[in-house]
């Protein structure tokens, strides 16, 4: 149980739920039906996050490479003075 943010049909507490589904649009579509005319259910939102996860994992795979690269970079000077003293 937690309490709303504000009230809610002279509600002030209740329980939030988080469903992560993989489904096509008729799955979706039965599941938001089903929470509409379930009066236990005060609010509900549904959230299409398919496409920001692809932006998200394309967004660190470019990070993880620049940083890979930039660790490549700064190790090649080092063992470069390494051959240069030693030599």
């Amino acid at each position: 149980m937690k309490t709303f943010a504000y009230p809610i049909g002279k509600k002030t507490e209740g329980y939030y739920v988080l469903f992560e589904i993989n489904g096509s649009g008729q799955e979706i579509a039965e599941l938001e039906r089903r929470m509409r005319v379930n009066d236990m259910i005060l609010r509900y939102i549904t959230v299409r996050v398919d496409e920001e996860r692809k932006t998200g994992e394309k967004r660190k795979l470019k990070r993880e490479t620049r940083a890979a690269k930039r660790a490549s970079f700064r190790q090649a000077p080092a063992e470069t003075a390494e051959a240069q003293a030693e030599g």
